[in-house]
Protein backbone atom coordinates (compact mmCIF):
# COMPACT_ATOMS: atom_id res chain seq x y z
CA UNK A 1 0.00 0.00 0.00
CA UNK A 2 3.35 2.78 0.53
CA UNK A 3 4.68 1.23 -2.14
CA UNK A 4 1.50 2.25 -4.00
CA UNK A 5 1.00 5.70 -2.45
CA UNK A 6 4.82 6.67 -3.34
CA UNK A 7 4.33 5.04 -6.95
CA UNK A 8 1.09 7.42 -7.45
CA UNK A 9 2.79 10.59 -5.74
CA UNK A 10 6.43 10.77 -7.95
CA UNK A 11 3.63 9.31 -10.83
CA UNK A 12 1.56 12.75 -10.78
CA UNK A 13 4.73 15.09 -10.22
CA UNK A 14 6.13 13.77 -13.16
CA UNK A 15 3.23 14.01 -15.78
CA UNK A 16 1.56 17.37 -14.44
CA UNK A 17 2.46 20.61 -15.96
CA UNK A 18 3.61 23.01 -13.95
CA UNK A 19 5.03 21.36 -10.69
CA UNK A 20 7.73 23.04 -9.03
CA UNK A 21 11.60 21.89 -9.62
CA UNK A 22 14.20 22.35 -7.73
CA UNK A 23 16.96 24.78 -8.77
CA UNK A 24 20.09 23.00 -8.94
CA UNK A 25 22.21 26.59 -9.01
CA UNK A 26 21.73 30.23 -8.24
CA UNK A 27 24.58 32.84 -8.51
CA UNK A 28 23.45 35.15 -5.77
CA UNK A 29 21.01 35.43 -2.55
CA UNK A 30 18.25 37.23 -1.45
CA UNK A 31 19.20 39.55 1.22
CA UNK A 32 16.43 42.11 1.69
CA UNK A 33 12.77 42.08 0.57
CA UNK A 34 10.26 45.15 1.20
CA UNK A 35 7.42 44.20 -1.14
CA UNK A 36 5.90 47.98 0.48
CA UNK A 37 8.50 49.51 -1.35
CA UNK A 38 9.19 47.63 -4.38
CA UNK A 39 12.48 46.69 -3.46
CA UNK A 40 15.04 43.56 -3.04
CA UNK A 41 18.40 43.53 -2.06
CA UNK A 42 20.04 40.79 -3.44
CA UNK A 43 24.00 39.44 -2.94
CA UNK A 44 25.97 39.11 -5.85
CA UNK A 45 28.75 36.48 -6.10
CA UNK A 46 31.66 39.02 -5.65
CA UNK A 47 29.87 40.16 -2.68
CA UNK A 48 28.45 43.60 -3.81
CA UNK A 49 24.75 44.22 -2.64
CA UNK A 50 22.49 45.42 -5.33
CA UNK A 51 19.19 47.58 -4.58
CA UNK A 52 16.50 46.12 -7.16
CA UNK A 53 12.78 46.75 -8.57
CA UNK A 54 10.07 44.74 -10.64
CA UNK A 55 11.17 44.61 -13.93
CA UNK A 56 14.71 45.00 -12.84
CA UNK A 57 17.05 42.56 -14.80
CA UNK A 58 19.62 41.07 -11.99
CA UNK A 59 23.04 42.05 -13.51
CA UNK A 60 25.20 39.24 -15.20
CA UNK A 61 22.00 36.66 -14.87
CA UNK A 62 19.31 35.41 -16.95
CA UNK A 63 16.55 36.64 -14.50
CA UNK A 64 14.11 39.49 -14.78
CA UNK A 65 12.17 40.51 -11.84
CA UNK A 66 8.70 39.98 -11.74
CA UNK A 67 7.20 40.45 -8.36
CA UNK A 68 8.61 40.84 -4.75
CA UNK A 69 7.03 39.08 -2.08
CA UNK A 70 7.87 38.85 1.78
CA UNK A 71 8.87 35.66 1.57
CA UNK A 72 10.39 35.22 -1.83
CA UNK A 73 11.71 37.11 -4.95
CA UNK A 74 9.91 35.95 -7.79
CA UNK A 75 12.17 36.21 -11.31
CA UNK A 76 11.54 34.78 -14.98
CA UNK A 77 14.02 33.03 -16.94
CA UNK A 78 14.53 35.80 -19.76
CA UNK A 79 17.82 33.30 -20.96
CA UNK A 80 18.13 31.46 -24.58
CA UNK A 81 18.36 28.35 -22.89
CA UNK A 82 15.72 25.22 -22.83
CA UNK A 83 14.76 27.38 -19.25
CA UNK A 84 13.62 30.43 -20.86
CA UNK A 85 10.49 31.66 -19.33
CA UNK A 86 10.12 29.54 -16.26
CA UNK A 87 9.24 31.60 -12.87
CA UNK A 88 12.05 30.71 -10.60
CA UNK A 89 10.92 31.46 -6.97
CA UNK A 90 14.53 32.46 -4.81
CA UNK A 91 13.17 32.83 -1.17
CA UNK A 92 14.88 35.19 1.77
CA UNK A 93 18.12 33.88 2.68
CA UNK A 94 19.37 33.56 6.70
CA UNK A 95 22.50 34.48 6.91
CA UNK A 96 25.17 31.56 6.30
CA UNK A 97 22.27 29.72 4.63
CA UNK A 98 22.14 28.69 0.63
CA UNK A 99 19.29 30.10 -1.36
CA UNK A 100 16.29 27.85 -1.61
CA UNK A 101 14.92 27.98 -5.15
CA UNK A 102 12.06 26.61 -7.36
CA UNK A 103 11.57 26.86 -10.93
CA UNK A 104 8.20 26.69 -12.15
CA UNK A 105 7.62 25.58 -15.72
CA UNK A 106 4.37 27.64 -17.54
CA UNK A 107 1.40 25.42 -18.46
CA UNK A 108 1.12 24.74 -21.41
Amino acid sequence: MKTTITLILLLSAYLLPGIAQAETTIDFKVTALSPYDNRAVVTMPNGKLEVLSTGDEINEQPYKIVQIMPDRLVLRDISRKENAGDIVWVYLSKPGEKAKIERHKPNT
